[in-house]
């Protein structure tokens, strides 16, 4: 968002067929290095309150080995 605050989403799945209402976002403010527009998956650790943003992981050639950058620990969304 403009105004430097991030939504965050909770990832639902629903049957086939079926109707979903998921959580409504939550507004929190963007952890840093994230740019406008930019959508970016926080991983939970279970059992703690730590969270972690994984970088987009740059295309690799055919046939080379990639080495991704690790995940970021960010604050929680609250």
């Amino acid at each position: 968002m403009r105004d430097g605050s991030c939504e965050a989403h909770v990832e639902t799945t629903c049957p086939p067929e079926t109707r979903c209402n998921p959580p409504r976002p939550s507004i929190y403010p963007c952890p840093p290095g994230l740019t406008e527009g930019e959508v970016v998956t926080i991983t939970i650790a279970a059992g703690q309150d730590e969270c972690f943003v994984q970088p987009e992981v740059p295309r690799c050639p055919p046939g080379a080995m990639c080495n991704p950058p690790p995940p970021q620990k960010i604050d929680c969304p609250q």
